[in-house]
């Protein structure tokens, strides 16, 4: 109770609890929009703002490097490289040359099957 004697305006903390003097304060961007936090939820605020910010900037980017790989690999393949292909790529071929098989033979039911099977045996080379 003797800190309220120096302050001049004392405030609870809506996120810890804390008293503090209100002109310390500052305003909440992410838990509690247009309240005043104490300072030390303000560090831990701007802490986590800030992780979730390098979060998303790293999955933006991470997609933006997925999708380059993709259309290079496939430059480098009409260029006449041979590559080695991982299994998530051979599974995203394999994709590819399905979507194919029933886009073309969307009238024959019984050979979409048989054309998925040779498709799948030959994408991860059994045959």
């Amino acid at each position: 109770m003797e800190n309220f004697e120096n302050m001049e305006e004392p405030t609870p903390c809506i996120h810890c609890g804390e008293w503090f003097d209100l002109q310390d304060g500052y305003g909440s961007e992410k838990w509690h929009p247009n309240t005043t936090i104490c300072d030390n939820c303000r560090t831990k605020e701007i802490k986590e703002i800030s992780k979730d910010e390098e979060i998303e900037d790293l999955t933006e980017n991470l997609s933006d490097a997925e999708d380059n790989v993709v259309r290079y690999r496939k430059r480098l393949r009409e260029l006449g490289v041979l590559l080695t292909e991982s299994k998530s790529e051979k599974w995203d071929n394999l994709d590819e040359e399905i979507s194919k098989i029933y886009e073309e033979q969307s009238d024959s039911v019984g050979q979409d099957l048989t054309d998925v099977g040779l498709a799948a045996a030959e994408a991860f080379e059994y045959l």
